[in-house]
């Protein structure tokens, strides 16, 4: 992938996902949109993995809006994680199951794919 740094049209985003599908290409769609950054990677044009910066985009406020944590869970488990990530932390102290966990990274992943392509 180029990298590049220029304004979208509308409408042009979905044009350049469907290139990078096609194009079977690698790398890292960095979109910022005012404060808020988020992260499309991709792998031989496939979405792997999204990231962002907007708090209703973490994984775990993912997990408090279906229900499955409490905030109070979400604290604790920040608070013991030590060296750990806080999703082994919160599965550690049995606050969600792995199988969980993995919905939920699941879940972030689309989210923030499909609220790119509302940009």
């Amino acid at each position: 992938m180029a990298q590049t740094s220029r304004y979208l049209k509308v409408g042009e985003l979905l044009t350049i996902l469907n290139d990078l599908w096609r194009g079977h290409d690698t790398g890292t769609l960095v979109l910022q949109r005012e404060a808020t950054t988020k992260f499309l990677y991709f792998q031989d044009g496939q979405v792997i993995f999204a990231a962002s910066n907007a708090p209703e985009d973490k994984f775990t406020q993912i997990l408090i809006d279906q229900g499955r944590l409490t905030v109070e869970q979400v604290n604790l488990a920040t608070q013991q994680r030590e060296a750990r990530t806080l999703g082994r932390t919160l599965v550690d102290m049995g606050f969600i199951s792995s199988e969980g966990l993995l919905e939920a990274l699941i879940a972030q992943v689309r989210k923030i794919a499909l609220s790119v392509a509302e940009w």
